[in-house]
């Protein structure tokens, strides 16, 4: 798709319905503070994955050692593919929208095209995740357990997880959504919390 978010996000979006705003995430490689461990961390898992698959089939251990090892060695692989090639692939197939009753979140996967509709009278909790390079993240829904590290709070990473990661715009972005949120609480008392976070 080389259309427009506003394109994009108008197709979903009902009859009557405003936009209020539409967008995309920045594109290209995008590295965040976890990636210092993770990326190290895929690193020594596919080495070592594969120096003993190696070793297996060499000592004898056969098919299953081997084996073994190759499926760790393929998840290193994956924890570098998915930083380097999937992310930056998936941001560009991903459009934003927010219209006065909700978030619009337009992705073309892999599967095929995913559309979330986060309705702001509804959600749980809003949270802004602010980066020193003055990007950032805005999740929708409860935070991720603690275990879980990522910065990309994808439904595809983390099941039920909507978010939208965005460049300088964010902090205004997160303006407009929590002022949405507010018209929306009007109707529906009670709309969620909202928690700022940076990234120190």
């Amino acid at each position: 798709m080389g259309e427009s978010a506003e394109e994009v996000i108008g197709r979903e979006l009902g009859r009557g319905e405003r936009l209020l705003w539409s967008g995309r995430p920045p594109f290209g490689l995008c590295l965040r503070r976890s990636d210092w461990l993770t990326i190290p961390l895929a690193l020594f898992i596919t080495g070592v994955s594969v120096s003993w698959a190696a070793a297996a089939l060499a000592g004898g251990m056969g098919i299953a050692g081997g084996l073994f090892g190759s499926i760790f060695a393929a998840g290193g692989v994956w924890m570098l593919v998915a930083r380097f090639w999937y992310a930056p692939w998936s941001r560009r197939r991903t459009w934003y929208g927010v219209t006065p009753e909700r978030v619009v979140v337009v992705a073309d996967g892999v599967w095929g095209l995913r559309v979330h509709s986060i309705f702001l009278r509804l959600v749980a909790e809003v949270r802004l995740t602010e980066w020193r390079d003055g990007g950032g993240l805005i999740g929708f829904g409860a935070p991720p357990p603690y275990w879980y590290t990522g910065d990309h709070w994808s439904s595809g990473n983390y099941p039920g997880l909507v978010s939208m990661e965005l460049g300088s715009e964010s902090r205004q972005v997160f303006d407009l959504i929590r002022d949405a949120q507010r018209g929306a609480s009007e109707a529906e008392p009670g709309a969620g919390r909202i928690e700022v976070l940076r990234d120190p």
